[in-house]
């Protein structure tokens, strides 16, 4: 019989876009892989999952770690925009209401990391039109004489997430999921600590209350 965590864990393996974890980090970009939407237009997607009957009131003890997901080589770059995130975490958990401890003695356990992977999007633009520029040779007609020449190609991009994992340490359970996707810009942007600090929020609006 599933434990009220693997249930959870199940939900997870099918809802979350849970790919391969990054071990490789070549640049401070990396943290941009889960917020570019918010830079470049694109809208960042959050969502959650929960395991149900569990109480999240605000009531609870909590702690925020370093997830061991994350690799232990960070650069000092790396490092500081995950303690934003781990920041954003401790300070909209206690806005909350929810009341931080030591981890040793705390209710709930907050941990962050991040994943990456290649999708495939589509991208419709203008094209030559043949029937305007060499048959009519650009002349001026009425509207709607030709129709207007446009094309759809396939395109591949990176898509990177910031997962937030909240346990209980009584139950020893992972009990909330949340995640935020989005495409990945141009590393190096200036804006990256705010931009991070954004889809840390966006996530967090859904953890209860």
């Amino acid at each position: 019989m599933r434990t009220a965590g693997q249930t959870l864990q199940s939900r997870q393996r099918d809802r979350a876009p849970v790919v391969r974890t990054m071990v490789g980090w070549q640049s401070s970009g990396w943290m941009l892989l889960a917020l570019g939407g918010l830079g470049c237009g694109a809208s960042v997607h959050a969502f959650s999952d929960w395991e149900r009957g569990v109480d999240l009131r605000p009531t609870k003890t909590f702690s925020v770690a370093r997830s061991p997901l994350l690799p232990r080589d960070l650069t000092p770059e790396q490092a500081r925009l995950v303690d934003v995130v781990e920041a954003t975490t401790r300070q909209e958990l206690i806005r909350k209401g929810y009341r931080e401890a030591p981890r040793a003695e705390a209710q709930l356990l907050a941990t962050s990391h991040f994943t990456e992977r290649d999708r495939i999007g589509t991208k419709t633009q203008d094209c030559e039109n043949y029937w305007q520029d060499v048959m009519y040779e650009g002349a001026l007609l009425p509207g709607g004489a030709v129709a207007p020449c446009q094309e759809t190609v396939l395109t591949t991009f990176e898509e990177g997430t910031l997962l937030i994992d909240v346990y209980d340490t009584q139950r020893k359970e992972l009990v909330w999921h949340g995640w935020a996707s989005a495409p990945e810009p141009e590393p190096g942007a200036a804006n990256t600590p705010a931009l991070l600090q954004q889809a840390t929020l966006t996530i967090l609006a859904r953890f209860p209350p």
